[in-house]
């Protein structure tokens, strides 16, 4: 992700805090070879393994995490992203990865004037214009498997258009081909606003009012399933007991796991699992069996054959 750097800003500190330290806005990405659709609008994959600071911008920037995981720090919150994880970046607000392992992430970049052509339609959308300007109730979006595949669709669509560098901007948006991916844009923001919405807990459709305390009851016993991994992920951790603690049947903490999560809760405890363990091994001083066991792995062979799966590399290509 080439950007370039121009100017400075205080950043935003949590809870209203007046931490002031200088931050850099980044400058519009150049041209990218096959990325490139106009000077309004960017599609690009970014695949790495390093850490972008503390940056902002003033143009939207729609992040869908396609492989690998990433820590996202964001107002004050520092959240592990999996894939399937889909964020919107509000105008002007700094933010920092660390991407400690190989991870592939697609950037939709645009400006406020790529939605030009539906301003008449805007204000009849007040699941975008929230998305756009959430307030205090921004949030990473998990989707679900039908809805990935739909934005993971419309994204490839815009990214597969071929540069139109060599036009200028006003023919540019004139073309069919510049129309085409502002009407992708707008279904990929209708999806992602309709699933912000539905795990707000805000009203969509004519279901909105009977499904928002069910989704609320939802998250609420999620949260508290995740916080008890958090806290327990060095042991052993059975459904059953992951499904006591918020007094559910195992088959419903499954199905419950997977609605809103993507994953079966085993799946995603050995996720967490991994996620620890790479921290671990780039920090050093401890051998990988030792890693293994201190995340929960008994079986370090177990232990290797999954992260390798998962992070595309053994452990000791990570181990300090």
């Amino acid at each position: 992700m080439k950007w370039g750097i121009s100017g400075q800003y205080p950043e935003m500190a949590a809870g209203g805090s007046a931490a002031l330290s200088q931050r850099p806005y980044v400058t519009w990405p150049g041209t990218v070879a096959g990325n490139r659709l106009s000077d309004h609008l960017i599609v690009q994959i970014y695949s790495s393994r390093q850490q972008v600071g503390w940056h902002a911008h003033h143009f939207y920037e729609l992040v869908l995490i396609n492989k690998g995981s990433s820590i996202h720090q964001f107002r004050g919150k520092s959240e592990v992203l999996i894939p399937g994880d889909c964020f919107l970046i509000p105008l002007s607000e700094p933010h920092v990865y660390s991407i400690p392992a190989e991870t592939e992430i697609i950037n939709c970049l645009f400006f406020p004037s790529a939605l030009t052509a539906f301003q008449l339609e805007l204000p009849t959308m007040p699941e975008i214009k929230h998305l756009l300007d959430p307030g205090d109730d921004w949030h990473t979006v998990h989707l679900p498997p039908a809805s990935l595949a739909f934005v993971r669709q419309l994204l490839e669509k815009m990214i597969g258009r071929p540069a139109s560098s060599t036009l200028s901007a006003s023919s540019d948006l004139s073309t069919l081909s510049a129309q085409a991916d502002r009407h992708c844009l707008m279904l990929l923001l209708l999806e992602l606003a309709g699933q912000f919405a539905r795990q707000s807990g805000q009203p969509v459709g004519e279901t909105a009012e009977r499904e928002q305390p069910v989704q609320a009851d939802g998250r609420m016993l999620i949260g508290r399933m995740l916080a008890y991994m958090q806290e327990h992920y060095q042991r052993t951790i059975t459904v059953r007991e992951l499904a006591a603690t918020v007094h559910l049947s195992e088959g419903h903490c499954r199905r419950l796991f997977v609605r809103f999560t993507g994953y079966p809760p085993l799946a995603f405890l050995n996720r967490l699992r991994l996620q620890c363990a790479l921290q671990l091994l780039e920090k050093g001083g401890q051998t990988i069996t030792e890693i293994a066991d201190q995340v929960g792995f008994s079986d370090a062979g177990y232990f290797s054959r999954l992260f390798k799966r998962q992070m595309l590399a053994p452990p000791r290509d990570f181990l300090a």
